[in-house]
């Protein structure tokens, strides 16, 4: 099949539920698995050998260098296949996630799913997903619009989805040219790793033609002690997502239309002020460099 599932991986203790939806998976659809390796001790390989993963064919590298997003772009080298997403060790696939997969090769096209966010405890009863198809510019338009009808469950996380591989290298190239010389941009979305979960959507959305879709939850999301939700706020999530909606809108704006640049600047601006407000109010401890931040952006998209 050609499709690769990358999963990312460091320092958990356990991460049986997720290697056992991996697992469901594969005994329905064999493909490739890719496990980058953060740990410095043999924990993945114990795991692995104590799972139902150990009899397939999987291929683990050893992270080369620190950092999340290091160990992502680590990954691109080694996908060989036209398909491919990430999944993290905290979160779980559904079982009818390989449909999906068939939908996208069958198709040739994205396949576009939902995922939940729930407790690391809390186990989910997936359902068989209606797949439909519909045009790429109208998901698009759903990242940047105030509905929260069109807005809910739309996925930043790559999990509950599948996306082409030409995609990867230039994710990379589009995330290194904005972080290279901005230390804002850097610490968002490089060093926090918020955004460029969503930015491999927002690029992958570009132009319009069919991709496949589905309202149906593909995965589940882990919520924890530790995760980004927790260690960094809502309001940073908020932020970090919203950096990355103007950057990718920056990088398309002279190709759309007056009254559609017009529509997702607006939408842009007045979420700025949103977040300006919902700072102040909360006293939040990064209040002056978001302020600073978001004035800038709006001077910027004004000028546009």
């Amino acid at each position: 099949m050609d499709f690769t599932l990358i999963l990312i991986t460091k320092n958990r203790a356990n991460i049986a539920k997720c290697l056992n939806s991996i697992y469901d998976n594969l005994e329905k659809l064999k493909f490739k698995l890719i496990i980058i390796d953060g740990n410095k001790n043999n924990l993945l390989e114990d795991q692995i050998k104590e799972s139902t993963l150990q009899d397939h064919d999987i291929k683990i590298y050893k992270q080369k260098k620190d950092g999340f997003m290091r160990a992502c772009f680590q990954s691109i080298g080694y996908v060989k296949t036209k398909f491919f997403s990430f999944i993290y060790d905290d979160d779980v696939l559904s079982e009818y996630y390989y449909k999906m997969i068939i939908s996208s090769t069958k198709g040739n096209m994205l396949t576009l799913g939902k995922g939940s966010v729930e407790s690391i405890e809390k186990n989910i009863n997936f359902i068989d997903p209606e797949i439909k198809e519909c045009l790429s510019s109208k998901r698009l338009v759903d990242y940047y619009t105030f509905s929260t009808f069109k807005k809910k469950n739309l996925p930043n996380s790559p999990i509950c989805s599948v996306f082409k591989s030409s995609i990867l290298t230039k994710w990379e190239k589009f995330l290194l040219h904005n972080c290279r010389n901005n230390r804002d941009y850097f610490n968002i979305l490089l060093k926090k790793n918020i955004g460029p979960d969503l930015l491999l959507y927002l690029m992958s959305l570009d132009e319009e033609f069919l991709i496949n879709s589905t309202n149906t939850i593909m995965s589940k999301f882990s919520h924890h002690n530790n995760s980004m939700s927790v260690r960094y706020g809502s309001v940073s999530l908020i932020f970090g997502y919203l950096v990355t909606k103007i950057l990718f809108f920056k990088s398309i704006y002279k190709k759309m239309s007056h009254t559609k640049r017009l529509k997702f600047k607006t939408y842009l601006i007045i979420q700025l002020f949103y977040v300006i407000i919902r700072n102040i109010i909360k006293k939040n401890n990064l209040n002056f460099k978001v302020f600073k931040i978001s004035l800038k952006e709006i001077y910027n998209l004004i000028r546009l």
